[in-house]
């Protein structure tokens, strides 16, 4: 009974330079989410009234805490504990999963149904002394307060209170596998973890189809920002019904790889991987781009060249063509690490010359808190893009009509956005099809695709791709196919990849309406 609150905080840490440090936690984004929105069936029930001595008029709170944290922490065999105020009904901690450098943790807890939900949460790391940093007790909202510590290493690993997903029902084996309509689909597949990492995170995956029909993947293996962290690409033959064992096509000691992008000069007939790379548990300011080349279809790489060098530079999704036959690539900003979303900005970099020179054209701007653009080209020509938002409430639109050269005010849309990267492509129809997590502030579940037929000012048709609470399914890639289907990947539980291939009329198709916060209508 009652509501299920949803908190998300964010724990900032500098860089490693000593230890015993206090840092600051603060707010994020807060909101409600009302019985029925999402299911509460993942979480443990609260206790009997045997067990907590609740009364018959009390009142069932459970919320939810993310604990984002920046740069440096280590949470391997964490605990989380919560404590009431006052002590006059059982408190109950689930630790569930941790995904990439977020913290989660559930609580149900049973008041009186007259006293606050005044609670205190204690994150415990592994060890403690002289090797612990605590952070300050601050005010989350009105009624919760929250006290965080953590110990730094140099290598950061991750708590998990979970079994892995891949298992004989559902294996991550790469076998592209029916599950609907041989018409419109869906057909999925999970990814088969790149040899000897089958226990690292995977994240960030990009899709294209060659000009052969062959289907090329690339995504990140390894812990978000730390050492060893690796781009791997996987193919998928014409006709095959298996992805390939992924290779390690970049990798470098104390750098962390991530974002892959992968493009296809059709002229030259050379396929490109761009990535950025990170000095390892030094966070997102010091981030470059890399790129590298492939001459036989993805097959093999040259080594990695440094491309941009300014600090900060991200890519993260797809690049194409000007109308002169040039190119196009949208990339963003975090100059100062990714807590300082304030100074996240985003850009278009354009070259006429294969990428010997560049020029860049701002999109965003600092306290914009935008982020992380996805750009496509309309049937007229011109260009329309969305934003992710820094404070995890709209996806935020943008055009263009003089080919990238300048760029409209950013819009907010009426589609959600928690802070999560979404991506948008043309078919060959005109429609446009966009991947989001379909809510605001929360998790990254749903995630769930929309088609428009207007150029993006209304979205009639949504239907969800993956809804599992909790759940982690994030960072799509998305484009048509040759075969007029709809090909599409994205983050599994950060165990794996998920590929799923279905047709618009899919969309159109949908038996119930989204599970998310947003069923259809205008942006």
């Amino acid at each position: 009974s009652g509501s299920s609150t949803i908190v998300q905080t964010f724990l900032e840490i500098p860089k490693l330079d000593s230890v015993g440090r206090t840092y600051k936690t603060y707010t994020f984004t807060e909101h409600l989410l009302q019985n029925g929105v999402h299911s509460t069936k993942w979480l443990r029930p609260a206790a009997s009234s045997g067990a907590s001595g609740r009364q018959g008029d009390s009142i069932a709170h459970s919320f939810r805490v993310n604990t984002k944290v920046k740069d440096i922490s280590s949470m391997e065999h964490t605990g989380v504990f919560i404590f009431g105020r006052p002590v006059t009904w059982k408190d109950i901690v689930v630790v569930l999963m941790v995904f990439g450098a977020c913290l989660t943790f559930f609580a149900a807890v049973n008041t009186d149904g007259e006293s606050s939900l005044r609670t205190t949460f204690l994150y415990q790391p592994p060890t403690t002394g002289s090797d612990t940093t605590k952070a300050t007790s601050v005010s989350l909202s009105t009624d919760i307060t929250a006290t965080v510590e953590g110990c730094p290493a140099m290598v950061r690993k991750y708590f998990r209170d979970k079994e892995s997903s891949n298992s004989e029902e559902c294996p991550f084996d790469g076998a592209v596998l029916p599950l609907g309509s041989e018409d419109t689909g869906p057909w999925a597949a999970l990814m088969i973890p790149p040899t000897g990492r089958a226990q690292v995170d995977a994240h960030a995956s990009n899709i294209i189809e060659l000009p052969t029909g062959v289907f090329l993947m690339a995504w990140f293996s390894g812990s978000e920002g730390d050492d060893g962290v690796c781009i791997v690409v996987s193919r998928l033959e014409v006709g095959g019904t298996k992805w390939s064992s992924p290779q390690i096509v970049s990798a470098q000691a104390m750098r962390s790889a991530q974002n892959p992008v992968l493009f296809h000069d059709q002229e030259a007939g050379v396929t490109y991987l761009l990535h950025t790379s990170q000095a390892a548990m030094l966070g997102q300011g010091t981030a470059e781009v890399r790129w590298l080349r492939s001459t036989d279809g993805g097959l093999a790489w040259t080594e990695p060249e440094t491309l941009f060098t300014e600090a900060g530079a991200f890519v993260r999704n797809q690049m194409l063509l000007s109308q002169s036959g040039g190119w196009l690539l949208p990339m963003y900003y975090t100059p100062n690490g990714f807590g300082d979303f304030a100074t996240h900005y985003s850009v278009m970099k354009r070259t006429e010359d294969k990428g010997s020179t560049w020029q860049e054209v701002e999109m965003t701007q600092m306290n914009d808190w935008l982020a992380q653009p996805t750009v496509t080209r309309l049937q007229d020509g011109s260009l329309f893009g969305f934003h992710r938002d820094r404070q995890a409430m709209h996806l935020y639109s943008q055009t263009s009509t003089d080919d990238g050269k300048t760029w409209s005010k950013a819009r907010q849309t009426e589609l959600p956005n928690n802070n999560s990267g979404i991506q948008v492509t043309t078919t060959r129809t005109g429609a446009l099809a966009l991947v989001f997590n379909n809510l605001q502030g929360g998790p990254r579940t749903p995630i769930s695709l929309a088609i428009s037929e207007d150029n993006g000012a209304t979205w009639p048709y949504v239907r969800d791709l993956d809804t599992l609470y909790p759940g982690d399914f994030s960072y799509p890639s998305i484009i048509e196919g040759s075969d007029g289907l709809l090909h599409i990947t994205y983050t599994y539980h950060r165990e794996t990849i998920k590929y799923v291939r279905v047709s618009v009329d899919w969309v159109k198709q949908a038996p119930t309406p989204s599970s998310g916060v947003f069923k259809g209508g205008e942006a």
